[in-house]
C-alpha cells in the first residue's frame, strides 16, 4: 500500500496524538526522538513508498519521491525540499536517510495534520512538473547566459 492510498488512517493517527501524562523527563520532549520508556508507545507503518514512526505525542512520515534519475532532478528535489521546510515547520529540512521528504508531527502544531494532508493531495501529484519547471528554469538559465557571453554577431 502507497501513503496516498492510506492517508485517511495516517491522518486519523495523527490527529491522536497525545501529551504524556507523567513523562518520566518531567518535561514535554517528543517521544519519537527520545523512546525511553514504554510510555512513548513507539509503532512503525511501512509502505512501498515511506515509513510512519508514531509515538504518543508525535510521529515521523518518511516519503520516498520518485521525480526522475538525473542528478539535477535529485537536486532540485533537495533544494524544493528545503524550501519547503522554510515555510512549513513540520517538513525536516534534511529527511531521514533513505527519505526524500520527513514530516515531524508534534501533538501541540495543530496545522501539521493540515500540511501533511495539503502537501499530499495538492503538491505530491504534481511533483514531477514541479521539478520540470525547474529543469525548464535551468535550461533557460544556462542559454541566456551563454547568448550574453557569446552574442550572436
Amino acid at each position: 500500500m502507497r501513503v496516498a492510498q492510506d492517508l485517511v488512517n495516517i491522518t486519523k493517527i495523527l490527529r491522536g496524538l497525545r501529551k504524556v501524562p507523567n513523562c518520566p523527563k518531567k518535561i514535554d520532549v517528543p517521544c519519537i526522538f527520545c523512546l525511553e520508556c514504554p510510555l512513548s508507545n513507539y509503532d512503525e507503518k511501512l509502505y512501498e513508498d515511506g515509513l510512519l514512526k508514531i509515538t504518543t505525542n508525535s510521529a515521523i512520515l518518511n516519503l520516498k519521491v520518485e521525480v526522475g534519475e538525473s542528478e539535477l532532478d535529485k537536486a532540485l528535489l533537495v533544494e524544493l525540499v528545503k524550501a519547503l521546510s522554510s515555510r512549513i515547520s513540520s517538513v525536516l529540512e534534511n529527511p531521514e536517510e533513505g527519505y526524500q521528504i520527513s514530516f515531524f508531527i508534534y501533538y501541540t502544531d495543530k496545522d501539521a495534520v493540515a500540511d501533511v494532508e495539503r502537501f499530499m493531495n495538492e503538491v505530491l501529484p504534481q511533483l514531477r512538473g514541479i521539478i520540470t519547471q525547474g529543469r525548464i528554469n535551468v535550461r533557460n538559465w544556462a542559454r541566456s547566459m551563454i547568448n550574453k557571453l557569446f552574442p550572436k554577431l
